[in-house]
C-alpha cells in the first residue's frame, strides 16, 4: 500500500516514522521546504520519550536535539503557593486510593511522595550520577524538552536513511474516486496513493476538502494567540527539570530550556489585552526587553472526526489545544499507533474516531481546571468555565477523597488520574475533609520516605546534564 503523508513537521515525521517501522507500506513524505513549520519550542509527556527510545539510541537524539529531560510543570502565579505537577505521581498512583498522595497533602509535604516532584525540587533528575553522554542510567520516566527544528531535522534525516520517501513539493489539490483520494496533485507532478496521512496543521491541505466539522472548545479555552520569543542562559536563572507555565493577566507564558537557551511564549485572549500590553507584563516580570519572534493565531479544538474515507488527519491538523500539558505530541503519536490498528484490520473507523475525539476532549477536560483557581481577581480569571467533566470532578474532589473509580473516563490514553490530582491540590480544590489510612499503607508510606531518599542521593543533577553538552550561550 502508498501511503502520502502531508506536511514534514514534527506530526509528519513521527508518523513516517511509526508507519515505516510498523509496517510494510510504501511511505512516502511530502512537503515544501518554502513552508515553515509552526515550531516554537516543544515540551513532551513520557509517551515522545518511549517514541524516542523504540526506535532510536536516546542519547543521539538528546545531543543532536538539544534536549533536556522534563519531570512535569512548574505552575507560578496560578495560585497563592506555587505548584508542580510531576509527571510521574506518588508512588500509590495506582492503588484504588492514592493514599501517599493525601498523606503529603494533609502534611504539607505533597512533593515528598512523588519521585519526579522531590528530584525537581533539589534540581535533580532521573538519571544517575554515573550517567555519560554516551550511556544514560535513568528510570526512563521522565519527558523531554527539546528544539524543535532540530528534531524535525534528526527524524528526516533518520526517516530517509530508513527508506522512507521525501518529496519536496507544494501540494495544490488531489483527484478522488468514490470520495477516496487517489493522487496527489503537486507542483510539476502528480503522485499516486492508496491512503493519505494529513499531516499540514491548520491548513488541512487534503482534510479540507471533505469540508470536515470543527468542534471549538472556544467556550471553555478561550486564549487564542500565541507570541514565540527566547531568552538566553543569561537572562534568566534556570534550575530545574521543568516547564515553566506563570500565570498572566489573560493568559499564561511558557518557558522550555534547551541546551543552548529557553525557548519561551505567551499564550493569552486578545480579547482582553493588546499585544503590547501583554508584551509589557511579560517585560515587568523578566526584567528585559522580549523580541516577538513568531505569532501564532489559533482556535482550540478537533475535528468531528480523524478519519475521512482514506484519509487520516493527524496532529494539529486534526486538533489543536493550547500547549499548557504538551497534549501535542501525545496525541499524533497516539493517533498514528491507533491507525495502524484501524489499517490492519483490527480496529473500525467508527471506534477509531471516537477513541481519538474521547483522548483530546478529556485533555480539553484537564486544562480547563488549570482556569477554575479563581486567584486572579480580574473578569478574564473570574469568567472561566469548566467543562462538564471538570465541574463534575471538581465538586467530587472539594466534597471527599477521590479514588480510581471516581474518575469515570475509561480511554487509557486520557490524562492519568495523577496528573488531574496534583492540578486539583495546586488551585486548592481538594477536600478539606481527613483521609482514613490503614496500618499496612502508613507502614508503606514509612518505607518510602526511606526509599526515595535513598534513590536521590544517586541522580543527577540538572545542571551537571546541561554542563555534559557545554551549555552554549547564545545571542539572538
Amino acid at each position: 500500500m502508498k501511503v502520502s503523508i502531508i506536511g514534514g513537521g514534527l506530526a509528519g515525521w513521527i508518523a513516517a516514522i511509526v508507519l515505516q517501522r510498523e509496517t510494510s507500506y510504501k511511505i512516502t513524505v511530502i512537503d515544501s521546504s518554502s513552508i515553515g513549520s509552526l515550531g516554537v519550542g516543544e515540551s513532551t509527556t513520557g509517551r515522545f520519550s518511549g517514541f524516542i527510545r523504540k526506535y532510536f539510541k536516546e542519547e543521539e537524539f538528546v545531543e543532536q536535539c538539544a534536549a533536556i529531560p522534563k519531570l512535569g510543570i512548574r505552575f507560578i502565579n496560578w495560585n497563592k503557593d506555587n505548584f508542580i505537577s510531576p509527571i510521574e505521581g506518588s508512588f500509590s498512583a495506582h492503588d484504588e486510593f492514592d493514599y501517599s498522595f493525601y498523606y503529603g497533602v494533609e502534611n504539607n509535604n505533597v512533593n515528598d511522595y512523588s519521585t519526579h516532584a522531590l528530584l525537581s525540587d533539589r534540581n535533580l533528575i532521573d538519571f544517575s550520577k554515573k550517567t555519560t553522554k554516551n550511556t544514560f542510567l535513568s528510570a526512563e520516566s521522565h519527558a523531554y524538552h527539546l528544539d524543535t527544528y532540530k528534531t524535525i531535522s534528526f527524524l528526516k534525516q533518520r526517516g530517509i536513511g530508513d527508506g522512507i520517501e521525501f518529496i519536496d513539493a507544494k501540494v495544490i489539490g488531489n483527484e478522488k474516486k468514490g470520495g477516496k483520494v487517489t493522487k496527489i496533485k503537486c507542483e510539476g507532478m502528480d503522485i499516486d496513493c492508496d491512503f493519505v496521512v494529513d499531516c499540514s496543521g491548520f491548513k488541512r491541505v487534503i482534510a479540507s476538502t471533505y469540508n470536515p466539522h470543527f468542534i471549538s472548545y472556544e467556550k471553555w479555552l478561550s486564549v487564542n494567540t500565541g507570541l514565540s520569543f527566547n531568552l538566553t542562559w543569561d537572562d534568566i536563572e534556570y534550575t530545574q527539570p521543568l516547564t515553566t507555565a506563570h500565570a498572566l493577566s489573560c493568559g499564561w507564558m511558557w518557558m522550555i530550556p534547551n541546551h543552548y537557551s529557553i525557548g519561551c511564549g505567551i499564550v493569552y485572549d486578545n480579547n482582553f489585552a493588546s499585544q503590547d500590553e501583554i508584551i509589557k507584563e511579560v517585560n515587568d516580570i523578566l526584567g528585559v526587553e522580549i523580541s516577538i519572534r513568531k505569532e501564532i493565531k489559533f482556535k482550540s479544538g478537533r475535528l468531528r472526526k480523524s478519519l475521512y474515507n482514506n484519509v487520516a488527519v493527524i496532529g494539529p491538523a486534526y486538533s489543536f489545544l493550547e500547549p499548557l500539558q504538551a497534549t501535542s505530541i501525545h496525541v499524533t503519536i497516539t493517533q498514528i499507533e491507533k491507525l495502524i490498528s484501524f489499517l490492519s484490520g483490527h480496529m473500525s473507523a467508527r471506534f477509531y474516531n471516537r477513541y481519538c475525539g474521547d483522548m483530546v476532549d478529556n485533555y480539553a477536560d484537564f486544562i480547563s481546571l488549570h482556569y477554575q483557581f479563581k486567584y486572579h481577581q480580574n473578569e478574564f480569571w473570574q469568567s472561566r468555565v469548566p467543562r462538564r467533566y471538570t465541574s463534575k470532578m471538581i465538586n467530587r474532589s472539594k466534597k471527599k477523597v477521590l479514588k480510581t473509580s471516581d474518575y469515570t473516563i475509561k480511554n487509557p490514553d486520557c490524562t492519568a488520574n495523577n496528573l488531574w490530582s496534583y492540578v486539583l491540590d495546586g488551585g486548592n480544590l481538594i477536600t478539606k475533609s481527613k483521609a482514613t489510612y490503614s496500618e499496612e499503607q502508613i507502614s508503606n508510606i514509612k518505607y518510602w520516605e526511606k526509599q526515595i531518599q535513598e534513590s536521590v542521593e544517586g541522580s543527577m543533577s540538572f545542571s551537571s546534564f546541561l554542563e555534559m553538552y557545554n551549555k552554549v550561550y547564545y545571542e539572538f
